[in-house]
């Protein structure tokens, strides 16, 4: 089941498409500037996204960033796909 919207739907989204508004409006933004706002409170999380044309985009960066934050702290952050076996795990 998809939640993907194009509109707000709770208060989180809702906050979230207000940042969105004002980075969008704001006098030094660039056309090519994007931007991803990730809010949550005690039981969920809600996400906006604006400036990329395809949220694949918006992943790569996201995992990117991730990625960054993770080795300026001394770690490294790996990803593993569901249903594939590690290479050291390989037979």
């Amino acid at each position: 089941m998809t939640t993907k919207s194009g509109t707000p739907q709770d208060r989180l989204t809702r906050i979230c498409d207000t940042l969105l508004a004002t980075f969008n409006g704001h006098t030094e933004k660039h056309a090519i500037d994007r931007a991803i706002v990730f809010l949550v409170d005690e039981h969920k999380g809600g996400i906006g996204i604006a400036g990329y044309d395809d949220d694949n985009d918006a992943l790569l960066d996201l995992v990117v960033h991730l990625r960054a934050m993770f080795r300026a702290r001394g770690q490294d952050l790996h990803f593993v796909p569901v249903g594939t076996t590690p290479p050291k795990d390989r037979a």
